[in-house]
């Protein structure tokens, strides 16, 4: 069960839109910037949430 499975509750991050880039700016880069912010927030809240709840149980 890979860490995916755990991820059923929304995280903090997965609805920030992120925004269009601007000319002259290297999207790439900034996307995959941006995309590693995201997992490392996500990561953090994940690991609160177990050690406050423990894993998560799927709902159904």
């Amino acid at each position: 069960m890979g860490p995916r499975r755990l991820l059923w509750k929304r995280p903090p991050g997965k609805e920030e839109k992120r925004k269009t880039h601007r000319a002259g700016e290297d999207h790439r880069k900034r996307d995959t910037h941006i995309a590693r912010e995201v997992r490392i927030k996500r990561h953090a809240w994940l690991e609160k949430t177990i050690m406050e709840e423990g894993i998560p149980e799927k709902r159904r």
